[in-house]
């Protein structure tokens, strides 16, 4: 993520540089649409991920915490 946050801002540096004008260039628009299109993408999919990981997590200790109320019920033989 921090690999492609500091490539779009060398990009928005560069595309300054060569006389491209916020707002008023249409490349300048169009990349930097694209490129924020792409961002939100990956954190789309880092979000996905996590909560995948939470929602397995806590299937896992409710999984658990039923199975020790369940041995507690038992009667000890």
């Amino acid at each position: 993520m921090l690999i492609f946050s500091a490539a779009f801002s060398l990009f928005l540096v560069c595309m300054v540089l060569f006389g491209q004008i916020p707002g008023k260039s249409f490349s300048l628009k169009s990349a930097s649409d694209i490129f924020q299109f792409v961002g939100e993408g990956i954190g789309l999919f880092f979000c996905t991920r996590i909560a995948l990981r939470l929602y397995r997590v806590s299937n896992q200790l409710r999984r658990q915490l039923l199975e020790s109320k369940a041995a507690r019920r038992a009667p000890m033989s």
